[in-house]
């Protein structure tokens, strides 16, 4: 499991269930981020208004915060698709 904590408090965890934004004052669920079927994340790093998610496949995924949606998606080796 990730645990990574945005400037405003809010919480984000990454594991075998996906990416979830939490609410640290109220333990509610802001949002499942995590798009994407069966993906396990493994690393989280929040950039600026922004989250880079890594799991345990080859896949590095950039969500935008500002809207909660998966922005773009990176395999190893440069593959890239919008």
């Amino acid at each position: 499991c990730s645990l990574c904590v945005l400037p405003n408090g809010t919480l984000l965890t990454g594991s075998a269930d996906g990416l979830k934004s939490w609410n640290p004052n109220t333990g509610q669920l802001i949002a499942n981020l995590n798009q994407v079927t069966g993906a396990i994340i493994y690393r989280i790093k929040y950039l600026y208004d922004g989250l880079v998610a890594t799991g345990f496949t080859t896949y590095i995924r950039i969500y935008n915060l500002n809207n909660n949606s998966l922005s773009s998606t990176w395999v190893a080796g440069g593959t890239h698709w919008g």
